[in-house]
C-alpha cells in the first residue's frame, strides 16, 4: 500500500533532479516522487536542462557510442524532464504574492552573491514556508516547513543559517531524499533502497572505482625490479587501499611521489593521469560518498515505522 503523504514538502537543486534522472531504472524512482509534494523553482530547471546531458556526451567521447544509442538515451532523459516541468514553481509568481522585491531582499538576508539554482530555490522555499498553494484552492495558503535536498554541500552551508534562522525548514541531500521516498513507499523494499544508494554513490565514484580496479590488475603483473621497491609497493599498496575506504586524505601525495620518478614509474604515471577526476574530487563529493558509504553500513536500522 502506497501512502499519500503531501503534507511533506520537498524543493529539489539541479544536482540531486540529474542524479535522480540517471540512476532511475524504468521510472522506478520518479513514480516513488508523487508521494511527496516536490517543486523546483525556474532557475534549477534551466541548469538541469543544460547539464543533464554532460554523461552521455562523455561517455560517448571514451566509448564511441552509436548515435542512434546516444539519441536514444536522450529521448529517454527529455521524458523524465516532462515531470520536473510540471513542477516548476514560476519566478512571476513568487513575486506576485512576496513582492518584486523578494529576491533583492533574500540577497540581503542571506549574504549570497551567486544567481544560481541554491539561490533562487531559497527564494522558492521561503515562498513555500509561508504561503504554499493549498492544492484544492490555488487561492488560499498553509504555512509549511520542508526540505530542501542538494548536494552541494558548500551551498549547503551557506544557507543553513537561513533556512533555520526563517524557520522555513531543512536542508539535506539525494541520499537523504531516497530514504524518505522509501520510508513513505511500502512498496519501496530495503534491497531496492540499497540499490538506488549504490547507484548514487557510483555516480560520483564511477571513476575511482576503474582506478582501483585498474591498481589492482597492475599489481598482479609487477615487473621484479618494482616488486623488490618497497617505496613502490607501498605506496600502490596504501593507494590501493584508501581508494577501497574513500579516504582521500594524502593520495594526492602519493600520486606526487610516483611522479617526481618517472623514468623509473612512468606506467603508474600514465595509469593515474587517465584517472586525473579522482584526484580532483571536491568537498562534495567526498562527503557524499561518505555519507552513502556510511548509510548503507546500517541499512537495516532504517524502519518505515
Amino acid at each position: 500500500m502506497e501512502r499519500r503523504m503531501n503534507q511533506i514538502t520537498c524543493v529539489l537543486d539541479a544536482c540531486s533532479i540529474i542524479n535522480l534522472i540517471h540512476i532511475d531504472e524504468n521510472d522506478f524512482l520518479l513514480k516513488k516522487l508523487k508521494n511527496i509534494d516536490f517543486y523546483l523553482c525556474e532557475k534549477v530547471f534551466k541548469e538541469v536542462n543544460i547539464n543533464v546531458f554532460d554523461k552521455i556526451n562523455k561517455i560517448r567521447r571514451n566509448e564511441e557510442l552509436n548515435s542512434q544509442v546516444v539519441k536514444a538515451r536522450k529521448e529517454e532523459i527529455n521524458k523524465k524532464l516532462n515531470q520536473f516541468r510540471s513542477n516548476q514553481m514560476l519566478d512571476y509568481v513568487i513575486k506576485h504574492d512576496l513582492g518584486d522585491d523578494i529576491f533583492d531582499e533574500v540577497r540581503r538576508l542571506t549574504g549570497y552573491t551567486k544567481y544560481n539554482g541554491e539561490f533562487y530555490s531559497a527564494v522558492l522555499a521561503l515562498y513555500l514556508s509561508r504561503c504554499k498553494p493549498l492544492k484544492h484552492n490555488s487561492n488560499d495558503f498553509i504555512p509549511t516547513k520542508l526540505y530542501f535536498h542538494t548536494d552541494d554541500y558548500p551551498a549547503k552551508n551557506e544557507f543553513d543559517s537561513f533556512y533555520r534562522y526563517q524557520q522555513i525548514g531543512y536542508i539535506e541531500d539525494t541520499a537523504d531524499l531516497l530514504i524518505l521516498i522509501y520510508r513513505l513507499d511500502d512498496n519501496f523494499t530495503l534491497r531496492q533502497l540499497d540499490i538506488a544508494l549504490n547507484d548514487l554513490f557510483s555516480e560520483y565514484a564511477t571513476e575511482v572505482v576503474l582506478l582501483k580496479r585498474k591498481l589492482r590488475n597492475y599489481k598482479k603483473n609487477l615487473p621484479k625490479n618494482l616488486i623488490r621497491d618497497k617505496f613502490f609497493v607501498n605506496n600502490l599498496n596504501l593507494l590501493i587501499i584508501k581508494l577501497e575506504n574513500i579516504d582521500f586524505n594524502g593520495i594526492i601525495d602519493i600520486k606526487d611521489g610516483f611522479v617526481m620518478n618517472n623514468s623509473k614509474y612512468g606506467t603508474i604515471n600514465k595509469i593515474l593521469k587517465t584517472y586525473e577526476p579522482v584526484f580532483e574530487l571536491d568537498y562534495t563529493s567526498l562527503n557524499l560518498l561518505n555519507k552513502i558509504k556510511s548509510i548503507r553500513e546500517k541499512l537495516e536500522t532504517i524502519h518505515k515505522i
